[in-house]
């Protein structure tokens, strides 16, 4: 099954994380974490970005983004992903979540 089939299954049965809250964990692995969720979900998040806004933008963002679970910090790292694509995380969940239901087909 392929990474965005897989993340569209786990949606459909209601297990789902929102990109907001999976760009705040400092480490993806811990139970905290839900790993079987988030591990995929990010997988597929960074593969749609890279789709449609070219490996460059992805390398920026991951160049300029921290690691961090300071609010400061998180709140600085939303504002960089805005200004690299035009767009904060959650405002790309709806469209990335539509890539992944035409994936499913």
């Amino acid at each position: 099954m392929k990474i965005d089939e897989a993340v569209a299954a786990h949606r459909r049965q209601g297990n789902f994380i929102p990109v907001d809250t999976v760009f705040t964990y400092t480490d993806i692995g811990p139970d905290e974490s839900k790993p079987t969720l988030s591990y995929p979900e990010a997988a597929s998040f960074v593969k749609f970005l890279i789709t449609k806004y070219g490996l460059d933008s992805f390398r920026q963002a991951y160049r300029t983004l921290q690691n961090t679970d300071d609010a400061e910090a998180i709140r600085k790292n939303q504002e960089a992903f805005k200004k690299i694509y035009g767009h904060y995380p959650a405002e790309l969940e709806a469209e990335w979540v539509g890539s992944l239901q035409a994936a499913a087909r």
